[in-house]
């Protein structure tokens, strides 16, 4: 499961509307405009367990999450998920995603932001323009600019995009196109979105050009570009048969952005896909190496150090891993300044191995994040570090539970020679009935990963 279909997936009730199938319970006549800013609880011990279920109409569109009705949830935590995480400075960092309401048994879920103030994190009022939303994607420009963005659903399998602002004292939405011409079932997705000043932002996703939610479903790239005054679409290269789709955007300035996703060959091939912006337009980026044309690769992720130094992430699908058979394996690509390359990553003994993000705080200091499926079903997290030299494993996380990740924030050196700090988001849930998820937010202090909140 690619890191844009999990992070879609993760918002359950999203993703089982959007893929024609029974939501997970009944539609709510309304939801509040914002809820009043509380702080998360404390670091606590709730191992968990996601569970996937089948694909949506385009094969790779939307995963819904199986989720099952039960269990009492802790007193005083959140059932939810965090799918994305940015930091403007080391005591201004956002973290977003959706919360269940009351629980991830109602098929109700409400946009959810946090942030971090240097002590704590706490939850803030963010929109929520109907019963079944999620933001998936923030980018923290400075302390009065930043973006969130995701998907709400204004009926069952219409999906639309959900941009959100942050302008130094509240959030609100702010209007973005929905370019499928489907008005019945169409699907409009956001994966990630990044700012690099008040007047240039991007966000990336796909959105449903024709046969939505049917047989032979056909997606399309979405790209949407922010001038300063408002959204529009930008136009994008859609080299798959069956499906286009854009997971990940990084930008250095207005004249250069990445773009990195998955698209279908005739031949059903899922080949991996990055897009560049050079000022004027959109083009496709040549890959090379082993593998390339022959291999199932999927990209979810992508981060830019510098105009010479770049990375994507994701996994490659080995021989019947299409089956649910054979596993999944890391996948890291790299820009050297002239063309995009496999190098070698660390490769755990798993059942399954998948990057979802990856963050680079300069040319010689870098962090991918994704999980792992042990050989006894555990999903445990999956982090690796670049050091200017090779890809390493980061030490383990020691705690009790299951979690997944599925965003990561590199943060620079302090000028005070403070060890860099890194954050990570995800989800987790704890081992009873029903298995409620919550969100969790890992911290590195330099030394090893701590969980802070879950």
């Amino acid at each position: 499961m690619t890191g844009w279909v999990r992070r879609l997936a993760c918002a359950a009730g999203i993703a089982a509307v959007a893929a024609g199938l029974p939501s997970a319970g009944a539609w709510p006549a309304a939801a509040p405009a914002a809820r009043a800013a509380a702080p998360l609880p404390a670091p606590g011990r709730f191992p968990w367990r996601l569970a996937g279920g089948s694909a949506g109409a385009a094969g790779l569109a939307v995963w819904p999450l199986v989720r099952r009705a039960g269990a009492p949830q802790p007193a005083g935590s959140l059932n939810g998920g965090l799918l994305g995480v940015s930091f403007a400075g080391r005591d201004d960092g956002w973290a977003v995603g959706f919360a269940c309401v009351p629980d991830c048994s109602t098929g109700r879920e409400d946009t959810l932001i946090m942030h971090w103030n240097g002590r704590r994190w706490s939850r803030q009022p963010s929109p929520d323009p109907s019963p079944i939303e999620g933001l998936m994607s923030v980018s923290a420009v400075s302390g009065t600019d930043a973006w969130a963005a995701g998907v709400y659903a204004t009926d069952p399998g219409v999906f639309r995009t959900l941009i959100l602002h942050w302008n130094g004292s509240a959030w609100s939405r702010v209007a973005s196109p929905d370019p499928s011409p489907d008005h019945q079932a169409g699907l409009n997705v956001i994966s990630q979105v990044t700012a690099t000043s008040a007047r240039n932002a991007w966000a990336v996703g796909y959105y449903c050009a024709r046969f939505c939610q049917g047989d032979g479903e056909v997606d399309r790239t979405l790209i949407l570009h922010w001038d300063g005054t408002r959204w529009s679409v930008a136009r994008s290269p859609d080299p798959g048969r069956q499906f286009s789709v854009l997971a990940g955007v990084a930008a250095r300035s207005a004249a250069s952005a990445w773009a990195a996703g998955t698209y279908a060959t005739a031949k059903g091939t899922t080949r991996p896909l990055i897009l560049h912006w050079n000022g004027t337009r959109w083009a496709p980026a040549a890959i090379t190496g082993p593998g390339q044309g022959t291999l199932n690769q999927t990209l979810n992720g992508i981060t830019a150090a510098s105009a010479r130094n770049a990375w994507a992430v994701g996994y490659t699908c080995l021989p019947r891993c299409q089956n649910g058979v054979g596993p999944d394996r890391p996948l890291i690509l790299r820009w050297n300044g002239t063309a995009w390359a496999p190098v070698p990553s660390p490769d755990p003994v798993a059942r399954s191995s998948v990057l979802d993000a990856a963050s680079a705080a300069s040319a010689a200091s870098a962090w991918a994040a994704g999980s792992l499926t042990t050989r006894t079903g555990h999903t445990v997290p999956l982090i690796l570090r670049w050091n200017g030299r090779a890809w390493t494993r980061s030490p383990g996380l020691r705690h009790n539970a299951d979690i997944t990740l599925f965003s990561v924030a590199a943060i620079p050196t302090a000028t005070d020679g403070r060890p860099a700090p890194a954050w990570a988001v995800g989800a987790t849930c704890p081992p009873a009935p029903g298995c409620p998820q919550h969100p969790v937010i890992l911290r590195w202090d330099g030394t090893s990963w701590t969980v802070t909140v879950g």
